[in-house]
């Protein structure tokens, strides 16, 4: 959260305007946060006008298309890291990294397929692999195997851009 104004007179007729931006406990932006979102005050101000988030709706269309932009934004970022990177002492480090941003939009397509999962890496790395048939152990030892973990990461992206790609609302999708 971020105000336009950090200090106001308080004269009953100053205004501000505040920016919010959903984050997780690291302050990384959270794009596929779909929580209900409740404004409140402390203090000697009030909220003005409509809670703006009240009557917002996004459709799974539109989400199944943001995880498509999002997994295959990750996909280009993956195939410069095997040209780059491939071999280096720190390869194992970069596809950690990748494996993490991979968690959210994965996240929200088991949402979008109806299988919950805790949004934290490992359930959703385990939701995954169930879901797709994948043994992601290698994505564990990313920095003993950077090989393996990259082969198991690619594959994992492959089988999750074609589920996107061939999703459709109210159809059992696999």
């Amino acid at each position: 959260m971020a105000p336009d104004d950090r200090e106001l007179v308080g004269d009953g007729i100053d205004a501000t305007r505040v920016f919010l931006k959903v984050t997780d406990e690291y302050g990384a932006a959270r794009p596929f946060a779909n929580a209900a979102i409740a404004l409140s005050i402390q203090g000697p101000a009030e909220i003005v006008g409509e809670n703006p988030f009240a009557k917002l709706a996004i459709s799974d269309e539109h989400k199944r298309l943001r995880i498509e932009q999002e997994l295959r934004e990750i996909r280009i970022r993956m195939r410069r890291v095997a040209t780059d990177m491939a071999g280096a002492a720190n390869f194992g480090g970069a596809i950690e990294r990748k494996v993490k941003q991979l968690r959210g939009p994965l996240w929200a397509l088991l949402e979008l397929r109806d299988e919950s999962v805790d949004e934290h890496l490992d359930p959703v790395l385990e939701g995954a692999g169930k879901a797709y048939g994948i043994d992601i152990a290698p994505l564990r030892r990313t920095h003993e195997e950077p090989e393996a973990a990259f082969a198991t990461l690619a594959k994992l992206l492959d089988v999750a851009l074609h589920d996107v790609d061939t999703w459709t609302p109210g159809k059992a999708n696999s």
